[in-house]
Protein backbone atom coordinates (compact mmCIF):
# COMPACT_ATOMS: atom_id res chain seq x y z
CA UNK A 1 0.00 0.00 0.00
CA UNK A 2 1.31 3.44 -0.88
CA UNK A 3 1.15 6.46 1.42
CA UNK A 4 -1.40 8.02 -0.92
CA UNK A 5 -3.65 4.96 -0.74
CA UNK A 6 -3.39 4.86 3.04
CA UNK A 7 -4.15 8.60 3.23
CA UNK A 8 -7.26 8.06 1.11
CA UNK A 9 -8.43 5.20 3.34
CA UNK A 10 -7.89 7.25 6.49
CA UNK A 11 -9.80 10.14 4.90
CA UNK A 12 -12.66 7.72 4.18
CA UNK A 13 -12.63 6.63 7.84
CA UNK A 14 -12.69 10.27 8.95
CA UNK A 15 -15.80 10.88 6.84
CA UNK A 16 -17.44 7.84 8.42
CA UNK A 17 -16.54 9.10 11.91
CA UNK A 18 -18.09 12.47 11.05
CA UNK A 19 -21.25 10.74 9.78
CA UNK A 20 -21.39 8.76 13.05
CA UNK A 21 -20.99 12.05 14.96
CA UNK A 22 -17.79 10.84 16.62
CA UNK A 23 -15.75 13.65 15.07
CA UNK A 24 -16.75 17.23 14.18
CA UNK A 25 -17.59 18.02 10.55
CA UNK A 26 -14.26 19.79 9.99
CA UNK A 27 -12.52 16.40 10.36
CA UNK A 28 -13.74 15.39 6.91
CA UNK A 29 -11.83 18.31 5.39
CA UNK A 30 -8.46 17.81 7.12
CA UNK A 31 -5.58 16.78 4.87
CA UNK A 32 -4.26 13.37 5.92
CA UNK A 33 -0.47 13.15 5.69
CA UNK A 34 1.13 9.72 5.97
CA UNK A 35 4.89 9.37 6.21
CA UNK A 36 7.62 7.02 7.38
CA UNK A 37 8.28 7.28 11.15
CA UNK A 38 11.77 8.37 12.18
CA UNK A 39 12.29 5.13 14.09
CA UNK A 40 11.61 1.89 12.20
CA UNK A 41 10.41 0.18 15.40
CA UNK A 42 7.45 2.60 15.42
CA UNK A 43 5.94 0.91 12.38
CA UNK A 44 5.82 1.27 8.62
CA UNK A 45 3.72 4.44 8.39
CA UNK A 46 2.73 7.29 10.70
CA UNK A 47 0.25 10.16 10.74
CA UNK A 48 -0.49 12.86 13.29
CA UNK A 49 -4.20 13.03 12.42
CA UNK A 50 -5.27 11.96 15.94
CA UNK A 51 -3.25 14.82 17.44
CA UNK A 52 -4.70 17.29 14.94
CA UNK A 53 -8.32 16.27 15.59
CA UNK A 54 -8.27 15.60 19.33
CA UNK A 55 -8.86 19.15 20.57
CA UNK A 56 -11.61 20.08 18.06
CA UNK A 57 -13.31 16.75 18.81
CA UNK A 58 -13.04 17.22 22.58
CA UNK A 59 -11.38 13.82 22.85
CA UNK A 60 -7.93 12.57 23.72
CA UNK A 61 -5.63 11.73 20.81
CA UNK A 62 -5.71 8.11 22.01
CA UNK A 63 -9.53 8.03 21.75
CA UNK A 64 -9.46 9.52 18.24
CA UNK A 65 -6.79 7.02 17.19
CA UNK A 66 -8.68 4.07 18.72
CA UNK A 67 -11.83 4.96 16.77
CA UNK A 68 -9.86 5.29 13.55
CA UNK A 69 -8.08 1.97 14.12
CA UNK A 70 -11.44 0.20 14.41
CA UNK A 71 -12.65 1.81 11.20
CA UNK A 72 -9.43 1.04 9.31
CA UNK A 73 -9.50 -2.59 10.44
CA UNK A 74 -12.99 -2.96 8.95
CA UNK A 75 -11.60 -1.89 5.55
CA UNK A 76 -9.05 -4.70 5.45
Amino acid sequence: MTPEQLSAEIAQCLKAAVAAQVLPSMAAEVEVVVERPRSREHGDWATNIAMVLAKPAGLSPRDVAADLVLRIEKLA
